[in-house]
């Protein structure tokens, strides 16, 4: 994902580390290798806000 984004492994396992808080991703470890999730429901109700937002 760093590669992929052109940024340090460090700066996105800091990004989804926030996510995670924020409770935008879930985690799933598997050995030494921890998979994350997208919460889409979370994230669709921030787009409906930010929509309201916008329209208003």
């Amino acid at each position: 994902m760093a590669e992929i984004l052109s940024l340090s492994p460090t700066t996105v396992s800091l990004h989804l580390k926030q996510l995670k808080e924020g409770g935008f991703v879930t985690t799933q470890k598997v050995r030494k290798y921890v998979y994350y999730q997208l919460r889409k429901d979370k994230f669709y109700g921030i787009e409906q806000r930010l929509l309201r937002y916008l329209n208003y």
